[in-house]
């Protein structure tokens, strides 16, 4: 009985197919990663981006009066949830860099008088990576944007856009959040 063996040709068309397969698999699996990865980087962004909109609408409803109103910068104060004063808190936001913060500061009562002394001051880490200067915009009582500098007894409504991007000039484009509030407290049509 004769045995019969691979023939050269044969097992080099055999490696070489198999390699092609392997070259291929290879080349899905890296694409694969690689939008596995740039998907989990626009998720993160976008998260950092939903949680910074989402403290600012649920805080800033109850603002009773405007301090600062600036492109980069708002403050004013407030009546937070769970607050005992008899005065309002002082809020702030602001872009340090590319880091968005929240500052509370609870009102202190001198005699007949309201301080908010800075040493009280907690502040929040809201989103890093924003790569949009101007998050803010206001806007009067018939929703026409203001110019800047801003007349603080006119503001009816503010909108905050944070653009997220944790690697700028690289996929994923950045993460953009919008939102819109309007001051209830300030409203003059009650």
């Amino acid at each position: 009985m004769r045995r019969r063996a691979f023939t050269l040709i044969e097992m080099v068309v055999t490696v070489g197919l198999v390699s092609f397969l392997l070259v291929i698999l290879s080349a899905v699996l890296t694409n694969g990663f690689k939008a596995y990865r740039l998907g989990q980087k626009e998720i993160g962004n976008n998260e950092k981006a939903v949680r910074a909109v989402s403290d600012f609408e649920k805080i800033t409803r109850g603002a009773t009066s405007l301090i600062t109103a600036e492109a980069g910068t708002l403050t004013y104060y407030s009546y937070l949830k769970g607050d005992n004063h008899p005065a309002p808190s002082k809020v702030g936001y602001y872009l340090d860099g590319t880091t968005l913060y929240r500052y509370v500061i609870a009102p202190v009562q001198v005699e007949n008088n309201f301080t908010y002394p800075e040493a009280d001051k907690v502040i929040s880490k809201l989103a890093d990576n924003v790569v949009s200067a101007d998050i803010f915009s206001y806007f009067n009582a018939t929703n026409s944007e203001l110019t800047f500098p801003v007349q603080l007894d006119v503001v009816r409504l503010v909108r905050m856009r944070v653009l997220v991007d944790d690697d700028t000039g690289n996929p994923p484009d950045p993460a953009e959040q919008v939102t819109s509030v309007q001051l209830r407290n300030l409203k003059t049509n009650l």
